[in-house]
């Protein structure tokens, strides 16, 4: 049923914040001390969660839309026009090999909506609290409704970024992009882009009391060459991020701070490959025809622990997509 928010303002915040602070352990962070093969931070962390904390209970998708050709796109370096009938049969392997790793609702399409098959912009979920966004490109806002109705039913206590009542004590209105927040379990990293802004860090950062939430300013990376953080960097597990190979990258990283927060780095050549989906101890990664990022990332998964399943979706990168853009995870009611 739809949960109803009967207190305004920050107030509604606070009681979301406090409830998920109850049912979650606060994660120190100190600084990273290398012991055994392991940071102080990770065998801290280790002690206080297990991998049960991150499982995954379902994945919401949408099927893609016919307009798709019509979809945003910015930093893609294939400009050849999209052909939607090879991107639906991509978008169709994606979901036949997530629904392997967890049982996947598909949405219908929204033709009037080109963008619409990247539902992970539209929600930022942890535990059982969902925040709806404010996407920044306006031509996306009416994607959100029927994401909102679909987390409701699910049974997740559900807060709205266009809630005026729960952003009046903001200077602006907050805009955000999923893609550019980027959870760990141990951390909430926030991309400061031209599609998320500082209110809705703000708002992340009120709502989800239980992990340390992150800004990261992504404009201080001269030319950042990806449309959100997550096009650039995303987590195989609790201390592994992949990142493409590159200054800038190296830059990504350094604004981070990925050393004294106890993160190790996995490296490919490829960018595409830099954004894979980890849900419950499996990982999905891109088969972007790069042979050495695909060794980097077996490799990497398999000394870790984690099986890894590669899926062609570059028809959809056309449109600046990764693999994240096409799903939301949540766990378990």
């Amino acid at each position: 049923l739809p949960m109803t928010f009967s207190i305004r303002g920050t107030t509604v915040l606070g009681r979301a914040a406090r409830s998920l602070a109850g049912r979650h352990d606060r994660i120190a962070t100190s600084c990273s001390v290398r012991i055994d093969g392991r940071s102080s931070i990770q065998k801290n962390f280790a002690r206080n969660t297990t991998l049960s904390s991150r499982s995954y209970a379902v994945a919401i998708a949408r099927d893609l839309p016919s307009s798709f050709a019509d979809a945003l796109t910015k930093f893609s370096d294939d400009d050849s026009p999209v052909n939607v009938a090879v991107a639906q049969e991509q978008h169709a392997q994606y979901l036949e090999k997530l629904r392997v790793m967890v049982p996947t609702y598909c949405l219908p399409a929204l033709d009037e909506h080109p963008d619409s098959v990247f539902v992970e912009d539209t929600v930022v979920a942890i535990g059982k609290t969902a925040v709806i966004t404010n996407p920044g490109h306006p031509s996306r806002r009416g994607e959100v409704d029927t994401i909102k109705e679909a987390l409701q039913r699910y049974g997740m206590e559900v807060l709205d970024m266009r809630d005026k009542d729960l952003t009046e004590q903001f200077l602006g209105v907050p805009i955000c992009d999923g893609g550019d927040v980027l959870h760990t379990s141990r951390h909430l990293f926030v991309g400061m882009s031209e599609r998320t802004n500082l209110e809705a860090y703000q708002f992340l950062k009120q709502v989800f009391k239980m992990v340390e939430t992150i800004p990261i300013p992504l404009d201080k990376i001269p030319d950042f060459p990806a449309l959100h953080l997550k096009s650039m960097i995303s987590h195989m597990d609790f201390f592994t991020l992949v990142a493409p190979e590159g200054p800038e990258a190296d830059q990504l990283l350094e604004l981070m701070n990925i050393n004294m927060l106890g993160y190790d780095a996995v490296r490919v050549p490829n960018p595409l490959a830099s954004n894979l989906v980890s849900v419950n101890g499996r990982i999905l990664a891109q088969d972007g025809g790069c042979s050495q990022s695909r060794d980097i990332l077996t490799q990497a998964a398999q000394v870790r622990g984690h099986k890894i399943e590669f899926v062609d979706c570059s028809e959809l990168a056309k449109a600046d997509a990764a693999l994240t853009c096409c799903s939301v995870l949540l766990m378990g009611k």
